[in-house]
């Protein structure tokens, strides 16, 4: 059975003060013995121009509708990107290919008060992430954000409220337990 955490909230990035102004929007993670399962959420007012990306492995993410979850592995920084259209990417940074077996689910729904909610599904091995043997008791460093292509200007949000949201040191603490 996979575990699960409360839905963590996403500061604006370099302006946390601004977070309630945001969209409503927000990131849970599950695991289990061999995944880490991310599922987050953001609903778009009626009259937002949602920039979808492309398609598929290696689409352009960046700068459109995405999500980023970066971890500290090893020694190195691994980063899962992917944007409304579905298209995804896996890296090792610097933006070097990473080659892992993992999902990405993408989803866009008309609500009855014409918002769109995206739903955004990710499934990570665990051993992607350094963790082998019982994920119970582990840790991972890692950073999980959103970037708002429709806001003008573009806006950010993550788990940290440091617009260098990549850079590890602005990680937080992932603890997996019972």
């Amino acid at each position: 059975p996979a575990t699960a955490t409360s839905p963590a909230g996403l500061f604006a990035t370099g302006a946390p003060e601004k977070s309630f102004i945001l969209p409503p929007h927000s990131v849970a993670f599950a695991y289990d013995q061999k995944d880490l399962y991310i599922n987050f959420s953001a609903r778009f007012p009626a009259d937002y121009i949602i920039q979808k990306g492309g398609e598929g492995d290696g689409a352009r993410i960046w700068p459109t509708e995405s999500f980023e979850f970066w971890a500290h592995v090893g020694g190195k920084r691994v980063r899962f990107g992917g944007n409304v259209a579905g298209g995804r990417v896996a890296q090792t940074m610097p933006s070097l290919p990473l080659k892992v077996d993992w999902d990405y689910q993408s989803t866009v729904s008309h609500q009855i008060d014409d918002t769109k909610l995206w739903r955004g599904k990710v499934r990570i091995p665990l051993s992607a992430l350094g963790i082998t043997g019982s994920p119970v008791g582990k840790e991972i460093s890692c950073n999980f954000a959103r970037t708002w292509a429709g806001l003008a200007p573009v806006g950010t949000s993550s788990l940290s409220e440091n617009p260098n949201y990549g850079d590890t040191k602005h990680f937080g603490t992932l603890r997996l337990s019972q």
